[in-house]
């Protein structure tokens, strides 16, 4: 990939109005670049011109004199900081001409996207980068947040199955402290997974989560409801109503389950079914 198809490609992905040759200058200067002599600006529109029709190439020391990016964040930030369809626009746009392999068009983590287009300008460059050491993933971050939440909320609890070498999970909804704890798990699930990688919201591990919490959240409002009307013995005269309820909220208890085995994998999964002689 040429530095011009590179800048080419920003501009067609159209998440900025500026020139191409503002956009360069606001490249490196994002990226840290030294100013030379005592320039208002570290290049000049014509120099960048040039370095985009390939009439002249960069000599990138003179602008990075340790032979490195000075500043990859801030070049990160400048597409990162973008709406989520700018950077999926600049995907698009660099799918084409992504011959080298280094840009990932293909990830829904945009901070993974933007870092590759980083190392693109450093090839471009000449600048070499260590390789990183491979990461977590979204998904792999939002389930160890996940599952440590659950544990540390006391939503699911784990034994040993004798009649199998698997590992038992099972829901602690018989805890007196059940509700209290649950509704501390579903801010933390927002706080941490929902509003932080809300740009993932296409990932199936964000939406197995987010349904997780949001089933949750419907079985603590009908056991809301039983527990306010326990003393005026409303909701359930007959004993048609209690059995009514009690499917009401072990089914939500069975659907949570489902989900739970869905996210984290456990073979046996069991829950203390509700009795409504024991709410009500």
């Amino acid at each position: 990939m040429t530095f011009g198809e590179y800048i080419r490609a920003i501009v067609s992905a159209k998440i900025t109005n500026d020139s191409q040759a503002r956009i360069v200058i606001d490249l490196f200067k994002a990226a840290g670049a030294v100013k030379k002599f005592d320039k208002d600006e570290v290049l000049s529109e014509s120099t960048a011109n040039k370095w985009i029709n390939g009439e002249r190439f960069c000599k990138t020391r003179s602008y990075f004199p340790e032979g490195k990016i000075n500043n990859e964040a801030g070049f990160v930030d400048y597409f990162s900081k973008r709406p989520e369809a700018s950077c999926k626009a600049l995907q698009e746009a660099f799918r084409s001409i992504n011959n080298d392999g280094i840009v990932d068009c293909d990830t829904v983590d945009i901070d993974v996207f933007c870092r590759s287009l980083l190392r693109q300008f450093m090839a471009i460059l000449g600048v070499s980068w260590v390789e990183e050491p491979i990461s977590e993933t979204l998904s792999e971050k939002m389930l160890k947040i996940f599952r440590k939440a659950i544990i540390d909320c006391k939503i699911v609890a784990f034994k040993n199955n004798r009649d199998s070498s698997f590992t038992e999970a099972y829901f602690c909804n018989d805890d007196p402290e059940f509700i209290e704890n649950a509704s501390h798990f579903i801010e933390i699930i927002d706080l941490d997974i929902v509003c932080p990688f809300i740009r993932s919201h296409e990932d199936m591990i964000y939406q197995k989560i987010e349904g997780f919490s949001t089933q949750l959240s419907c079985y603590l409002g009908v056991r809301s409801i039983l527990e306010r009307e326990k003393k005026d013995n409303f909701i359930c005269h007959t004993a048609d109503d209690f059995i009514y309820w009690e499917n009401i909220v072990n089914d939500n208890l069975q659907q949570l389950a489902f989900q739970y085995i869905e996210l984290c994998g456990e073979i046996s999964f069991s829950f203390q079914s509700e009795q409504l002689s024991q709410l009500t």
